[in-house]
């Protein structure tokens, strides 16, 4: 469901094309992300066991350097915008957004050769390395926003 919420906001914010950005009129699901995410998820088990390891071995290393990024825009976010309007407040958040970015760069470094979670070569890190640069892709494709309290209006126009 999180990722057909994401393919969503992606769509909806032109990254990727509008089909994705399709609410179904009553329940304002994301159908067809939705329909795209389940043909994707029958497909998968076609592929095989191995191909599956690879996915999974490869997603958590993206899923750590992904960890790392919000905490590292939540101590942007305090210091760029420390008056932001935020439904959950947290104690210390300095310390704690540090804390965060810490611990996902020690587990980021499970993943390095020689460690228990190290990626196989050339399978997984070849995976890491497509995924990462059709990131770059989207990263590009990112409408020019400037940082202020109506960034979020301007990305969506």
């Amino acid at each position: 469901m999180g990722a057909s919420r994401l393919l969503y906001a992606m769509a909806d914010s032109g990254m990727l094309p509008r089909w994705f950005a399709h609410l179904h009129p009553r329940y304002r699901t994301p159908t067809h992300a939705l329909l795209f995410i389940g043909a994707l998820s029958a497909v998968a088990p076609l592929f095989g066991e191995q191909m599956l390891v690879w996915l999974v071995d490869a997603g958590g290393v993206n899923i750590v350097v992904a960890f790392f990024l919000v905490a590292i825009a939540f101590l942007v976010l305090r210091s760029r915008e420390p008056e932001m309007a935020r439904p959950f407040r947290v104690a210390s958040g300095r310390v704690i957004g540090a804390l965060a970015a810490l611990a996902s760069l020690t587990l980021a470094a499970l993943y390095l050769p020689g460690m228990p979670a190290a990626l196989i070569w050339p399978a997984e890190w070849i995976i890491v390395g497509v995924w990462w640069l059709v990131g770059l892709y989207f990263l590009t494709r990112l409408p020019k926003v400037a940082p202020g309290p109506d960034a979020h209006r301007e990305l969506h126009r």
